[in-house]
């Protein structure tokens, strides 16, 4: 297909494509058995097509910016010497102290050995999970070391950054799970990513690399956290918190669409396995459509949105029904063009087959899920570009997710970038990627529809 005239956006054609990014998703993509039983852990850089934690590592996941592992780049405060009881067995047979750093200590990393500390143990059912306020939780000893820099992190975490899903679970957020997330390193971690990661696009915080490194620390400890079942209501939580945290994160980073995708397939696999009703949960309405009911309490009135803008979209879902599909791409593309029907006339019916998408890519086989993100997959390529359009397009009305929370003011025309999705298709196919362009304001002397619909 032509390129349209005007469409020259402002990108690195020579870019690589993007770096899927590996995920909590996998350790239970490869579970077979029932939730008691251990879910399956093994790293392998091979990228196979199978329903394993093999087919999301990808060799080149160990370079992406994601996997950083080294501590962010601010001085770390230092404590007093005392006797390691948290340490690494490598330590504890050398006999030598243990800096207890998540996922390896630097005794081991120095050495070039395996570092594999002792399972954390619950806290005992005579002491609370938590407290009823913020101001009476006291928060323990834990094995990662927290500057002050992290402390205002957690701060800023508890007050504004904490995810705005799953929808009315605000009082969770900043109260149950962050008393208790001292207890589990890759919750902190995940945290702090956030943390760092809402104030990189709400202010002028230099903090990208922190949330990097962050997200790193925090997808190696809850992919060591997955491979086996948890223990109690608290650490079930803490995965489970862990998950919809990092979704958050890349939302905020917003570097891949195909990363959201996997993130939230991650979560509806650990909802799959069970541990709420076998341990009990901290979070509200996660059964059946309870979702759902608190979204349409939350969706009655909203306004539809402007009119040109909905016409510009469904002149482009016009354009693609050109297109050859079938499978998973032809299922997409329906709920897609609904959304679009459905915009002029009800804003809550449009959110709610939105939605839906979500639901497609979490139920599909692994294998299939894999090929649809896939960077060779040109239209699916264009279908995630579309997403993105829609996500921009339909951010009036998505808003209400937050009630009435303030998302700050973004520094970006669009949740998701959209230069690797540019990258990967075929020049001649580009011309179907105009009206995504145009409504995230890739396109130089085009307003995006960001400012368009809140100017």
């Amino acid at each position: 297909m032509a390129l349209p005239s005007g469409l020259n956006p402002d990108f690195n054609h020579g870019a690589t494509p993007h770096e899927t990014c590996i995920t909590q998703a996998a350790a239970l993509e490869g579970s077979a058995g029932p939730p008691a039983e251990a879910l399956p852990l093994s790293i392998s850089t091979d990228n196979k097509d199978s329903d394993s934690l093999e087919s999301f590592w990808t060799p080149s996941m160990r370079s992406s910016p994601g996997y950083l592992v080294n501590p962010p780049d601010h001085p770390r405060s230092r404590r007093g010497h005392k006797k390691s009881r948290g340490g690494c067995y490598n330590c504890k047979r050398r006999k030598i102290k243990c800096q207890e750093n998540q996922p390896a200590c630097h005794n081991c990393m120095r050495i070039k050995v395996p570092c594999v500390y002792p399972p954390r143990h619950c806290p005992k059912p005579s002491q609370p999970l938590y407290s009823p306020s913020l101001e009476n939780t006291s928060l323990q000893p834990t094995p990662t070391i927290f500057s002050a820099s992290d402390m205002r992190l957690f701060h800023h975490f508890i007050v504004n950054a904490y995810p705005h899903l799953p929808v009315g679970n605000d009082s969770v957020w900043v109260r149950e799970i962050a008393s208790f997330s001292h207890s589990y390193d890759f919750l902190m971690q995940a945290m702090l990513s956030l943390s760092a990661a809402n104030l990189t696009v709400t202010s002028t915080s230099p903090l990208y690399s922190s949330a990097l490194s962050y997200r790193g620390l925090a997808i190696s400890g809850l992919n060591t956290a997955l491979s086996t079942p948890p223990t109690c209501k608290a650490h079930a939580d803490a995965i489970l918190a862990t998950c919809w945290i990092l979704a958050a994160v890349t939302m905020y980073l917003g570097e891949s669409v195909e990363e959201f995708f996997t993130m939230m397939r991650g979560i509806s696999l650990v909802l799959s396995q069970g541990w709420a009703s076998r341990y009990g949960t901290s979070f509200l309405k996660l059964e059946g459509g309870s979702q759902t009911e608190v979204t349409v309490s939350r969706f009655r009135d909203v306004p539809l949105v402007p009119g040109h803008l909905v016409a510009e979209a469904r002149e482009a879902i016009e354009m693609m029904r050109a297109l050859e599909m079938k499978g998973v791409e032809e299922e997409v593309f329906k709920l897609q063009a609904e959304i679009v029907r459905l915009l002029s006339v009800s804003s809550l019916e449009a959110y709610l087959t939105y939605r839906k998408i979500h639901d497609v890519l979490s139920v599909i086989p692994h294998a299939e899920f894999q090929a649809f993100i896939d960077p060779s997959n040109t239209l699916a390529q264009i279908l995630l570009a579309h997403y993105v359009a829609l996500l921009v397009l339909m951010a009036p009305i998505k808003s209400r997710e937050w009630a009435g929370r303030s998302m700050g003011t973004v520094k970006r025309n669009t949740v998701f970038k959209l230069d690797s999705i540019w990258n990967n298709v075929p020049e001649d196919m580009r011309g179907y990627l105009y009206w995504p362009m145009k409504a995230t304001g890739s396109i130089p002397g085009i307003p995006p529809y960001l400012k368009v619909m809140y100017s």
